[in-house]
């Protein structure tokens, strides 16, 4: 399976939670034939050394997710000018398109995103794991 650990802005401040994540990290590191996608922005040392040299763990920061990418498609033309067309007449046209978590996911083939504290990113069609710390 692809797993997204979604943790972009866990530090020090988040105390527990934050060794909450590092501890579940170095567990998934015993599960092998799964690939980790670690969203993570703040360069936490102990998490970057957990998944530092693991094949099957990918750091994912947000510069990976909020960029733009040029495409090109052809678009049909009706009209030049005012006058119809006839016929297909197509030409090629610049678009920008914006890479977002949810197209991220999709084109990894993410099946499941845990969060490790009390957030649930929406993303359509993926299964979602969030830890409820000290209910009562």
């Amino acid at each position: 399976m692809n797993i997204l650990i979604y943790i972009p802005e866990l530090n020090q401040a988040f105390g527990g939670i934050r060794q909450y994540a590092v501890t579940l990290i170095k567990m998934l590191q015993e599960i092998k034939g799964n690939q980790y996608f670690i969203y993570h922005d703040i360069n936490d040392k102990e998490i970057l050394q957990a998944i530092s040299g693991r094949q099957n763990f990918t750091l994912v920061t947000t510069s990976d997710l909020v960029i733009q990418e040029v495409a090109y498609k052809k678009v049909p033309i009706h009209r030049f000018n005012g006058i119809p067309i006839l016929g297909k007449l197509k030409f090629k046209r610049k678009f920008i398109v914006t890479v977002d978590l949810e197209t991220y996911c999709k084109r990894n083939n993410i099946q499941i995103i845990h969060c490790p504290f009390q957030y649930i990113p929406g993303i359509n069609g993926i299964k979602l794991i969030t830890t409820l710390h000290d209910v009562q």
